[in-house]
């Protein structure tokens, strides 16, 4: 305040603007379905969130979590949930697995870096560089994904920054690569031609940044042992099929081995390039489940509108409790939300299996 002659004087008043208010999550309808069929999400629906203070209601955490055997997110590089604070071009040791199972990855050679928002996003997400102009940059798994199913699905987001354009999500141990491979962006090969390899169209590469999915093995159109001793693949990019049950690959040895990226075998075949996340599920993810993981990275990186942009996360767990028979279960789906103050709220969905077919006499 001043008065008539000029004297000042003022006091502070503060204001806190909280939020003490959780999500209301809404979970699917409770499901009742016989023994044989798959309580998956892609079949029992997802969960959904609103929040007082946060936008947005898709899930901010990836959407499928059953059969999730890795998860690198380069907006989360040590793991713990929150996003990184690391200074752009800073040294990145060391990749966090998300899954749960401590698949990590770590140096291979060179020193991939931290780039803290990648130009080829429109949202400023960050992503994880490696360059090959002066040598090589990689990250390699501690695990080997020989150790999956028969059947798995791979989702990756990656491009080439230009000047090298060699290998990118790639393979330690295997001659085995997805996505980018010698100037080409469409390319999946698995120590056999899955696609590119004469076993489909060469597309060049640009620097756009691609979402690449892949599902492969004997049983991924939900019928067991339909390829049995010849695994079937189908491949996406960007969402737009290029591959469908594709029958190239290596009839045994058709897995990653141990994931390498920015290089193949450590340091063979480098590229300029960036990786801003990878999913791998030791499963065949239905057509719903891989649209929904799609439409989340297309959120994440391209800014559609669809997924929170402040990490108000939905997660689930699985209680089974015995039903009543043998063959028969109930599930309890416990759908949790968390918005970025910390506020929780979950919600249960029931998910009953039961057995009423009669045996077929032969």
């Amino acid at each position: 305040a001043t008065d008539a002659c000029g004297n000042v004087s003022q006091c502070d008043q503060t204001i806190t603007v909280q939020d003490i208010t959780p999500p209301v999550v809404t979970v699917p309808a409770d499901m009742v379905l016989e023994c044989d069929e798959s309580p998956d999400t892609g079949i029992t629906g997802l969960a959904t969130a609103t929040d007082n203070c946060d936008s947005g209601h898709r899930p901010c955490a990836v959407p499928v979590v059953d059969g999730l055997a890795l998860w690198l997110d380069a907006t989360d590089i040590n793991g713990d949930g929150q996003p990184d604070s690391l200074a752009d071009g800073s040294t990145v040791t060391s990749w966090q697995d998300k899954s749960g199972l401590d698949h990590d990855l770590a140096v291979g050679v060179g020193t991939p870096f931290y780039v803290a928002s990648s130009p080829a996003t429109t949202t400023g997400a960050p992503a994880v560089g490696f360059y090959a102009t002066d040598g090589a940059d990689s990250l390699v798994s501690s695990y080997d994904f020989d150790g999956l199913g028969d059947n798995y699905t791979i989702i990756a987001v990656s491009r080439y920054t230009g000047g090298s354009n060699n290998r990118l999500v790639t393979s330690g141990t295997r001659n085995w690569l997805f996505g980018h491979w010698n100037g080409t962006m469409a390319a999946w090969y698995a120590e056999g031609d899955v696609h590119l390899f004469g076993n489909g169209p060469s597309i060049p590469a640009d620097t756009a940044l691609r979402i690449h999915s892949g599902v492969i093995g004997p049983d991924i159109n939900g019928i067991v042992g339909e390829f049995a001793g010849d695994p079937a693949a189908d491949f996406w990019m960007d969402g737009v099929q290029y591959l469908n049950d594709g029958q190239g690959s290596h009839n045994v040895s058709y897995k990653p081995g141990v994931l390498g990226l920015g290089a193949w075998g450590f340091a063979g075949e480098p590229s300029n390039s960036e990786v801003a996340e990878v999913i791998i599920y030791n499963r065949a993810l239905t057509d719903a489940e891989r649209v929904a993981v799609e439409e989340y990275l297309n959120d994440k990186y391209f800014g559609t509108g669809l997924v929170c942009p402040n990490n108000e996360f939905i997660t689930f767990t699985d209680s089974v409790a015995d039903g009543a028979c043998a063959s028969a279960s109930v599930i309890t789906r416990t759908w949790t939300a968390t918005d970025m103050c910390g506020n929780s709220a979950s919600c249960d969905q029931t998910i009953t299996l039961e057995d009423t077919t009669a045996p077929v006499f032969t």
